[in-house]
């Protein structure tokens, strides 16, 4: 019998930080300092969010459907002195 896809009825998520890194929460579960994530997720809503000293945090959700892949890329705003 083949083997199971892991991956069937799952979405895709593909996260880019053009030119810098931050540290990202991904609901609520921290996964560190990155530049690009590409994950397989549950189909639903999640939360993001992105820190970094001597930035602005930013906090986003995403939607992602069964099959599809999503892809979201975030600049992190200086913060003013």
């Amino acid at each position: 019998q083949p083997a199971a896809n892991p991956t069937a009825g799952m979405g895709f998520l593909r996260i880019g930080i053009p030119g810098g890194w931050a540290n990202l929460t991904f609901d609520g579960a921290s996964r560190g300092r990155v530049t690009r994530l590409i994950d397989t997720v549950i189909p639903g809503s999640h939360a993001l969010r992105f820190e970094r000293d001597g930035y602005a945090p930013f906090d986003t959700t995403v939607n992602v459907k069964a099959g599809e892949e999503v892809r979201f890329n975030v600049r992190l705003q200086q913060r003013n002195p």
